[in-house]
């Protein structure tokens, strides 16, 4: 028989999930985050213009001499999170809202947007 954690026997005829054997993994290619999948279908929807963050941040580190690490404190992010908004990696609302503000209050205008493709 099988054992559970509790270590409450279990018939043999029911497949836990525990059981190797029942388990199927995708190959690691074929695996998406959740973050991935959200991502990729804003990227190749054509919905309304969206904020720009790339642009955005340009438009502090040249215009303004803001550093990486100056917009990762107005964030609250770690410096890295700034490098893969610059890729094209989309904020968590709240930081995409403290970035919007930080834009905002320096140059007393909207951020730059994205038209749709």
């Amino acid at each position: 028989m099988n054992k559970t954690r509790s270590n409450e026997p279990v018939p043999v005829d029911v497949e836990t999930s525990k059981d190797k054997a029942t388990r199927k993994r995708r190959p690691k290619q074929e695996r998406l985050s959740s973050l991935d999948v959200v991502e990729r279908h804003i990227r190749e929807s054509n919905h309304a213009p969206g904020f720009d963050y790339p642009n955005a941040i340009l438009n502090l580190r040249n215009r303004e001499g803001y550093a990486d690490e100056d917009i990762a404190a107005a964030c609250e992010v770690a410096k890295s999170a700034v490098g893969h908004w610059l890729r094209g990696r989309i904020p968590r609302h709240d930081h995409g809202e403290r970035l919007f503000i930080l834009y905002f209050e320096t140059f007393k205008e909207r951020p730059p947007t994205k038209m749709p493709k």
